[in-house]
C-alpha cells in the first residue's frame, strides 16, 4: 500500500461532499522527493526513458499520450517517488486532456511534448453541414480512451487510484468542432441549431462517461476523477465550459446551463471548473443548479491567486448557497487564514507546498480545525 490512511481519506471526502468537513491537498496529489522510496523497487525507469527517447527522435508524440502501457508506466514511476500524508492522494492520469470528446466527434488533434490541442475539421459541422453527432462503439479515439482507462486501472490496483478521464460535453466540445468565432455568430443567428448540437454532444458525453465508469469503478461503485482530484462513492465528474469567457451571462444561461443540469442528473457528485476572472459572471447561474455539488475557481495569472483574501467573499457566497468550494493555487501560509475566514464545511484546498517540512507543519496546524 502506497498510502496508509485510505479509509480515513475516503471518510473525509464523504464529509466534504456532505458539506461538513474539508480536504487539504495539493496539485498532482503528491510532493515529489529525490530519494528512492521503498514502495516500488520493481519499477525501472530505463525502459520508459528509452521509449520516450525513441518517440522524441521520431516526433510521434501521439504514442506518448495514447500507448496505454507507456502512459501507465510513466505515471506509476512518478507516483512512487512521492509522499502522501494527510489528504494527499496517490493517483494517475489516463487520458490526454479535458476535451477527449472532441476527437471522437471529428476534431483534429495535435500532439507535442508539452501539450495536446485541437483544431476544427477540414469540413466542420455547421447549420448547412448538419450531420448528426453520434459516438459509435468502434470509434478509434473512444477505444483508445477505454484502453488507457483499463490498463491504467490494472497498473494502479491496490497501490494508488487511477483517475477517471474528463468526458465533458457542452459548448467547449462544439467550439472545437465548429470553431470558436463561427460558434459565437451561431449563438446569435442559429440558436436552435446550437442547442440541437449541444444535446447530441451531451448524449455522447453521457455514453462515454458511463462506459469508462464501468471500467474504472471499484467494487463499491466509487471512483476518483483525475482533473481537480475528486473522489466519491458513485459517479463523480468534472464539468466545465471555458467557452463561457466569450459570452454573456444570459447566453451562458441559455446555452450551457441546460448541459450542466443534464450532466448533474446522472452524476452522484459533480465539480464545476470556473476558468478565470472573465468567467466569474457565471457564478450566479451555477449556484441555481440544484444538483451541482461543488464550484472551483481558477483565478488565472493576471489576478491574485486562490488563497488571497480578495476571493473570500466569493467562497462564502458559494458555501452559503449550499455548495462545496474548491480553492486552488494557495500558499501554505494562506491555509489557516482561509479556514478562519470561510469555515471548514465543504472546503477543498489545493496548496502549493514547497517542502516536506512545510507540508507536515500545515497538516499539523489543520488538525485543530477537524
Amino acid at each position: 500500500m502506497w498510502k496508509e490512511n485510505w479509509p480515513e481519506l475516503q471518510s473525509r471526502f464523504d464529509s466534504f461532499w456532505d458539506r461538513n468537513g474539508f480536504i487539504l491537498s495539493m496539485w498532482n496529489g503528491y510532493l515529489p522527493i529525490t530519494r528512492q522510496t521503498c514502495v516500488s523497487p520493481e519499477i525501472e525507469l530505463k525502459e520508459v526513458a528509452a521509449k520516450i527517447e525513441q518517440i522524441r527522435k521520431g516526433g510521434n508524440w501521439e504514442e506518448f499520450y495514447t500507448d496505454p502501457h507507456l502512459v501507465a508506466a510513466q505515471q506509476r514511476y512518478a507516483i512512487c517517488h512521492g509522499i502522501y500524508p494527510g489528504d494527499l492522494v496517490p493517483f494517475s492520469y489516463c487520458d490526454w486532456g479535458t476535451l477527449t470528446l472532441a476527437p471522437m466527434l471529428g476534431a483534429n488533434q495535435h500532439f507535442n511534448e508539452d501539450t495536446v490541442w485541437y483544431t476544427k475539421p477540414a469540413n466542420p459541422i455547421s447549420p448547412d453541414n448538419n450531420s448528426e453527432l453520434i459516438l459509435d462503439d468502434d470509434n478509434e479515439w473512444f477505444l483508445k480512451l477505454q484502453d488507457l482507462a483499463r490498463i491504467g486501472t490494472e497498473y494502479a490496483q491496490g497501490k494508488y487510484l487511477c483517475g477517471m478521464p474528463a468526458t465533458c460535453g457542452g459548448l467547449d466540445v462544439l467550439s472545437e468542432l465548429r470553431g470558436a468565432s463561427d460558434l459565437c455568430v451561431d449563438l446569435v443567428f442559429e440558436p436552435k441549431w446550437v442547442k440541437e448540437k449541444i444535446k447530441e454532444i451531451d448524449l455522447v458525453s453521457r455514453k462515454a462517461f458511463n462506459t469508462i465508469y464501468e471500467i474504472m469503478k471499484d467494487e463499491e461503485g466509487a471512483m476518483f476523477h483525475a482533473f481537480f482530484m475528486i473522489w466519491g462513492r458513485g459517479k463523480t465528474s468534472l464539468i466545465q465550459c471555458d467557452f463561457a469567457t466569450l459570452i454573456s451571462e444570459d447566453y451562458f444561461r441559455e446555452f450551457q446551463i441546460p448541459s450542466i443540469v443534464d450532466a448533474c442528473s446522472y452524476l452522484d457528485y459533480s465539480l464545476y471548473h470556473v476558468d478565470g476572472p472573465d468567467a466569474l459572471r457565471t457564478i450566479d447561474a451555477l449556484l441555481e443548479v440544484e444538483k451541482l455539488d461543488c464550484i472551483e475557481f481558477t483565478p488565472g495569472p493576471q489576478v491574485p491567486q486562490g488563497g488571497n483574501p480578495k476571493w473570500y467573499p466569493l467562497y462564502r457566497k458559494i458555501i452559503e448557497a449550499g455548495k462545496c468550494v474548491q480553492v486552488v493555487e494557495m500558499q501554505a501560509d494562506e491555509v489557516e487564514p482561509l479556514l478562519n475566514a470561510i469555515g471548514t464545511k465543504g472546503v477543498y484546498m489545493m496548496v502549493n507546498f514547497q517542502s516536506e517540512e512545510e507540508l507536515f507543519e500545515i497538516i499539523r496546524i489543520s488538525q485543530k480545525y477537524r
